[in-house]
This record gives C-alpha cells, structure tokens and sequence, in this order.
C-alpha cells in the first residue's frame, strides 16, 4: 500500500514536531505554529482547515488563557 506524498509530508512533519519538542528548548508553541505554516506552505491544508481548530470557543478561551498566564509572569 502505497502512500501519497501528503500523507508522507504530514507524517514526517508530526515526527519532526514532536522530536523538537522532545529534544530542544524550543518552546512547543512555536514549534507547532512551524509545522502549521509548512503545511500550509506546501498546500497540504486549505487555511480554513488549518484554523478549524480556534472555532471551539473552549479553544480559544484556553488559548487566551495561555496568554494571560504568559504576560503575568512578565509582570
């Protein structure tokens, strides 16, 4: 069974992710909005699938939470 190269390019960039996290001090934010531009870079995923996942509104209230958390240990 053959794979096509989306799936390939999609495999590796979740291994590659993941590896960052793992092994680096790179933060996992940064790292995970990499994969997210080059898989819209090489058109694996249409912007609106990438940002499908901030239309829960519990998404987004934990993301800006993350926010709020971030900014109050600058303070």
């Amino acid at each position: 069974m053959l794979m096509a190269f989306d799936a390939w390019f999609s495999i590796s960039i979740m291994i590659f992710c993941f590896a960052t996290m793992m092994l680096s001090r790179i933060s996992p934010d940064i790292v995970m909005c990499a994969g997210l531009s080059l898989l819209l870079v090489f058109e694996i995923l249409t912007p609106q699938e990438a940002l499908a996942g901030f239309a829960s509104e519990g998404m987004l209230t934990i993301a800006v939470l993350y926010i709020v958390v971030a900014l109050n240990q600058y303070f």
